[in-house]
Parts: C-alpha cells; sequence; structure tokens
C-alpha cells in the first residue's frame, strides 16, 4: 500500500513531491528513507488529530462503476469490485453505526455515456448494509466520468458540515473531464470539506488527477497495489473520518445495548453526570403531525448533554418511538431520527419537574414488498423512492436500500416513482402519498431463475470460472450487452423473460449458449466444455531438479501465436486446455535457458508433460585472496561466439545456462579478471576468478 499523499497540516519537506525527487532527492537512500518515514508518521499523528475535532457528518462514497472494475488486482482472483465492496462495509461497520453514509455511481451503464451517474443511495445513518447489497448486485461496464460523478456527491453534502467524500476507482476521468479544475473550485466553495481518495492499480500516469482532489481539499490519498492494502487503505480512510470509533470489546460491556444483545452502533457512552435523590424523569414520544397518532416504528433517539463549555461527555442512544430516559438535572439536546429526517430541541430538566417532549412529523408510511417472488430467489431486493417534481419535472432519489428495511417507512407527503429491482428484473410504479396516509405497494418484477449448470470441470477447475450474462441489443456492439457476471461455482441469475447468451469462460477457454427465458419459470443453461488438465514439469539435463522459484511458462494457441493463453511462474503448474495443438515455452533463470516445444491435447481428462533443458547452474565468486568487487564493479558473460548473454553488479551472481562454452569478465576500479568454461547439462559448478 502506498501513501501517496498525507494530509495537510505537514511540514514542509514532507509536503514535498517524493516521486519527482524533490526536497530528499539529494540525500543518501537511507537517509531519504528516515525523512520519509518520519513525513509519514507526523502527517498520520497530524491527520488523526485533525479529523478527531471534526464532526462526524455526512460520508459520501463514489464508487467507479467502469467495466475494468471487473478486473483482478496482485494477490488475489477476486474483483477490484468484489473487494472494494466488502472492505467498504467492513471498515464502516467497525465505526460508529450514526455514521450517514450515501453511494453515487459513475459508469455502471453500457454504450459508452458520459452522463452515467446515479445516486445509488441517498446518504443517511445505518446504510452501509444498503450501499453494501447494491453494490453486490453492481455491474459495471461503462466509462468513468468522475468528475461528473464528483459534482453529483457535492450536491449531496451541501450545507451539511462535517461532510467527506470518498472516491474509489481504478483510473483517470476519462470523459473529458478536469479533476484538478473540479478540486480547485471545489475548495473554494467547500472549505473544510475533504475529498479521500482509494486508487487500485492506478497507472503512474493517471496518478495527477487524484493528487490535484486531495491536496486541495486536504484529503487522504491511498493507492492500493494488492487485496490486502484495499482492506488496510479504507480501514485508515474511514478511521480517520472524524468522530468516535465503535468501542473496541473489552470497552462494549459498557455501551448501550440494542434488543439482540449486540453493542449498539453510537457514540461510546460515558457515565451520566452524578445524579441527585431526585432526578427527573423525561418521557420522548414521536407522533404524526396530520393525525396526532404515534410514529410506531423507524425512529431513533440520540441525547447529548450540554454542558457551559460544550461538553458532551454523556451521550444516550435509544430506538423505541415512545420511551422515558432518568436524566440529571442540566441541559440537554434532544435529536429525533428517522431514516429520511432529523429534528432537534434543547431541553432543561430541573430537579423533582418530569417532562414530556413530542416531536410532530410530516409525512406518511410507505411499506413496500415484493409480490409473487420465490424465497431464496438470488439476492434480496432493492428498493428506490425517487421523489417526482410534478409531472415532468425532475426525480431525486430519497431513498435506496434492502426492501425489508422499507417496512413503516417516513417519508415527506407528495408525487413518488418506486422501483424494485429483482436482480436484474425491474418494476416501477407512480403514487401520491398524503400526510398521514399509509400506503402498502405489492411490485411484482416480472423476474424468472436462470441458473446454470456446468459439466465436464471438476471443483478445482470450477474455482477458476467466471459465468458472463449479455442480453440482446441491437444497439450494443455484436449485438448483445453485458448485464451480470458471477464467479458462483452454480451461478444463478434472477431476469426478466427475453433472450440471453451465456458464456463460461474457464483458463481463458469460452463456450456460450443461448438461452430463452419466459416469465414466471426456472431455465437451467447447460454448458459442456471438454478440458484436460496438463501437469508440465522442467528438469536440467537428464536428472537434474530446476529451481521450482527460478521457472516461467508461456502457452500458446498452435494457431494464434500472439497472445499466450497461460503464463504461470508455478514449478509443476497444470494448464486447462481444451483439444488442440499448442506451443509451451519454458524459460529457467534470466538468460538464455529457453526451450520451445510444439504439443497436440486429446480428449483424456489429464496428462503430463516433462521439459527437458540441457543446461546447468554456474555459481561466480572471487577467489578468497582477491578484495571483493566493488559498487563500481560488473560481471559480463558471452558465449562462445562472443554473443553478450547476461551483465549484473551483484556481488557473486548465479545463474542457470544450456550447455556449451563461455567466457566470463569481471572488471572493478582496480582489477579485472577473464576465465573460459563450459557447462554441462544437469551439473552444477563454480567458477572462481583470481586463482593462481
Amino acid at each position: 500500500m502506498r501513501h501517496s499523499h498525507d494530509r495537510e497540516p505537514a511540514s514542509p519537506r514532507c509536503r514535498q513531491d517524493r516521486r519527482r525527487g524533490t526536497g530528499t532527492a539529494r540525500l543518501p537512500s537511507f537517509a531519504r528513507f528516515l525523512v520519509a518515514a518520519a513525513c509519514l508518521v507526523l502527517g498520520t499523528l497530524l491527520t488523526t488529530v485533525t479529523a478527531a475535532a471534526q464532526a462526524n457528518g455526512p460520508l459520501i462514497v463514489v464508487f467507479d462503476g467502469s467495466g475494468s472494475m471487473w478486473g483482478t488486482i496482485e494477490g488475489s482472483r477476486r474483483s477490484k469490485l468484489a473487494l472494494s465492496r466488502e472492505a467498504l462495509a467492513e471498515a464502516v461497520h467497525r465505526r460508529n453505526g450514526a455514521t450517514s453514509i450515501g453511494l453515487v455511481t459513475f459508469g455502471a451503464r453500457s454504450g459508452g455515456s458520459c452522463r452515467s451517474v446515479d445516486t445509488a443511495v441517498a446518504p443517511g445513518p445505518g446504510r452501509i448494509d444498503d450501499v453494501s447489497d447494491l453494490l453486490g448486485q453492481f455491474t459495471p461496464q461503462g466509462r468513468g466520468p468522475i468528475v461528473l460523478g464528483l459534482e453529483t456527491a457535492r450536491d449531496l453534502i451541501s450545507g451539511q458540515p462535517g461532510a467527506q467524500l470518498l472516491l474509489i476507482h481504478d483510473g483517470d476521468d476519462n470523459c473529458d473531464g478536469d479533476l484538478c479544475a473540479f478540486a480547485n473550485a471545489f475548495a473554494r466553495s467547500h472549505p473544510g470539506v475533504r475529498i479521500n481518495a482509494l486508487s487500485l492499480g492506478l497507472k503512474r500516469s493517471d496518478r495527477a488527477g487524484v493528487a490535484c482532489l486531495t491536496k486541495a481539499t486536504g484529503g487522504q490519498w491511498i493507492e492500493a497495489d494488492d487485496a490486502d492494502a484495499i482492506s488496510e487503505g479504507l480501514e485508515q480512510i474511514v478511521a480517520n473520518l472524524g468522530g468516535p470509533r465503535a468501542p473496541s470489546p473489552p470497552a462494549a460491556a459498557a455501551a448501550d445495548t440494542a434488543p439482540n444483545g449486540e453493542a449498539r452502533a453510537g457514540a461510546p457512552e460515558a457515565a451520566p453526570p452524578p445524579a441527585a435523590a431526585n432526578d427527573a424523569n423525561l418521557s420522548l414520544a414521536a407522533v404524526l403531525k396530520a393525525t396526532g397518532t404515534a410514529v410506531p416504528s423507524g425512529v431513533a433517539w440520540h441525547i447529548k448533554a450540554l454542558g457551559e463549555s460544550g461538553d458532551d461527555a454523556f451521550q444516550r442512544r435509544l430506538e423505541q418511538a415512545s420511551t422515558s430516559v432518568q436524566l440529571a438535572p442540566g441541559r440537554y439536546e434532544v435529536t429525533l431520527e428517522t431514516q429520511l429526517q432529523s429534528t432537534s430541541r434543547t431541553v432543561e430538566i430541573k430537579a423533582g419537574e418530569p417532562q414530556t417532549v413530542s416531536f410532530a412529523l410530516d409525512g406518511g408510511f410507505l411499506d413496500i414488498r415484493a409480490a409473487g417472488r420465490r424465497a431464496g430467489n438470488g439476492p434480496k431486493p432493492i428498493a428506490t423512492i425517487e421523489r417526482l417534481d410534478g409531472d415532468t419535472g425532475p426525480a431525486r432519489v430519497i431513498w435506496s436500500g434492502a426492501l425489508a428495511k422499507t417496512a413503516g417507512l417516513l417519508v415527506p407527503a407528495g408525487r413518488y416513482r418506486i422501483t424494485l429491482a429483482d436482480g436484474l428484473a425491474r418494476a416501477t410504479q407512480l403514487i401520491d402519498l398524503s400526510d398521514g396516509e399509509a400506503r402498502a405497494l405489492a411490485l411484482a418484477p416480472p423476474n424468472a431463475e436462470l441458473r446454470v449448470r456446468v459439466a465436464g470441470l471438476d471443483d478445482s477447475q470450477l474455482a477458476h470460472a467466471t459465468v458472463e450474462l449479455a442480453a440482446d441489443d441491437p444497439t450494443a456492439p455484436e449485438g448483445r450487452r453485458l448485464i451480470a457476471r458471477s464467479a458462483a461455482t452454480a451461478a444463478t441469475f434472477s431476469v426478466a423473460p427475453g433472450t440471453y447468451h451465456v458464456t463460461l469462460d474457464v483458463f481463458g477457454q469460452e463456450n456460450t449458449e443461448i438461452v430463452v427465458v419466459l416469465g414466471g419459470e426456472a431455465v437451467d443453461a447447460r454448458i459442456a466444455i471438454d478440458q484436460m488438465g496438463l501437469s508440465v514439469t522442467s528438469r536440467l539435463g537428464a536428472n537434474g531438479e530446476a529451481e521450482q522459484d527460478d521457472v516461467r511458462y508461456r502457452v500458446w494457441r498452435a494457431d494464434d501465436l500472439d497472445e499466450p493463453l497461460h503464463v504461470s511462474r508455478a514449478g509443476e503448474p497444470v494448464f486447462y486446455l481444451t483439444p488442440g495443438k499448442y506451443r509451451i515455452e519454458s524459460r529457467l533463470g534470466h538468460q538464455n535457458a529457453v526451450i520451445v516445444r510444439e504439443f497436440e491435447i486429446g480428449r483424456q481428462r489429464y496428462g503430463k508433460l516433462a521439459l527437458r533443458h540441457e543446461a546447468g547452474r554456474v555459481s561466480f565468486k572471487l577467489a578468497d585472496d582477491e578484495p571483493l568487487v566493488d559498487s563500481n564493479a560488473f560481471w559480463e558473460l558471452r558465449d562462445r561466439n562472443q554473443r553478450l548473454i547476461w551483465r549484473t553488479i551483484a556481488a557473486s551472481p548465479v545463474m542457470t545456462l544450456k550447455a556449451g562454452l563461455y567466457t566470463v569478465l569481471v572488471e572493478g576500479a582496480q582489477k579485472s579478471y577473464q576465465a573460459k568454461f563450459a557447462v554441462v547439462a544437469g551439473h552444477d559448478q563454480s567458477v572462481i576468478l583470481g586463482e593462481e
């Protein structure tokens, strides 16, 4: 994981561009390392101190939906999408559950549109599960309009103190967006709002724009080059958002607890102020303004003590719609939160004077359900509520999340478009909701179950299989549009009726079946792939063992030598190949020990291929009584025809060479030595220079 930019404040030397070598470039390498380490530690400490002083405002995640997010990153066969989605959920769950989170996605639509930006989850407390669920059904496939995504997120946090943005991406804006221009304008219009970034396997040429975003706003930028760094990076960014973290397990017993016994998400609760014998009693109630009836569920109360210096050491969170609490005399801020609203009031508790605080809320209730859905049918349905401005005006997403969380959802009166996504199927309904009204909606997306069943592969092969689902689309290239991808060993999709192309990809081998799906039925797409497992080994001579960590293989189809099907550095890899003719290359070391073989695969289930290198290993060193080769010396190796084979500045190099005659030369500042030697296949030997 590379920390490419530490947030301000930092020392002047720390703020210099380390990649261009300014500031510390003139120092010796070890000194540069010490300076860099000190800068990192100082930056982290200052970041933590700065963040702790900020309010815990909403966090808007701006997530990359371009097609490259299906790619993998070093150290994992899983996609960047899956790794970052899970790491984000884990990092947010470790923090205060009251953290308000929203999701903006960009580039998730096909057709190469640069206007593909969606407010997928409107910001609100406790919505990380909604974010995770939605990303679980996410299908990256488009371009990367990062600037437009950031502009959409900017509009969601206007006027909200302590807000921050988090960009998760793997490339630059490829829709002509200027990240530096946006960053400078954003810093002027939203002072104090940070833009943080997690960059996944970013190219060097794409770094300049991200550096502008984080430097202009004081945000944190982390580059993740492997799977572990994604989790570590998001953990670090989320931990420094401001506000308290969730208590550690030993302290959790003192926290307020939910009915299921889990520690309640929210600020850690300190011991309440010392109570007098005649403590006051505060009763709390939430009612509908239109009817005066009690709000049945979906509300939470947050009580914070207000001392003369703004002391907020005492905090309590309650989730009953009507409840009471014992408080010591003093001033308190009482906040009522619903999934879409938040309102506060200051209350003064006096000894012996019980009080009742009632909040009257506008709006009506929605209860959205999926009709005709079979249990266990794919991922959980996602409901989206858009508020409409008249019949033709713009739509604004006010809520999006798991269907189960819509029971008793309180929303303002108005016109709405309700969309239920069940897998890849959609159902939409327009409604008008009045104050005090309760509406139950049963939406039935015209979905069917498409199950992919694979024949001809064992479990080890299935672990490397990917299923792609494409729908007929005359406007898309080749007349079909990618809509879903799965790495499950038994993939199941919830789809609308239609014609689909199901493609199974295993180790670069593809097989596609066309399936017609009718409404209300389960359809099996059966795909058979005839592959053989080929085990490959390399040897030095007749019996010599090859260094298993010094071998590389490449495999091509005999009729397509442009791009290899497989590349492996395993000592004894297994390649899965369909019947046909192939070419394989085995390379030992980095010199000239290379062999190429043509072979043919039949229909047997398993085979072995042993490759014999007419080569041997040679180690080079100076005689014991000769001075060591200094830093200016180098070794040079030539074959019998004086063609250059290898150069190195290693002190005592070891090489794997094919059989034959060679000359080695080592040159130092004071002396040079030369020797001729022969390499015998399968034999190890040492060549010592400087001996009499």
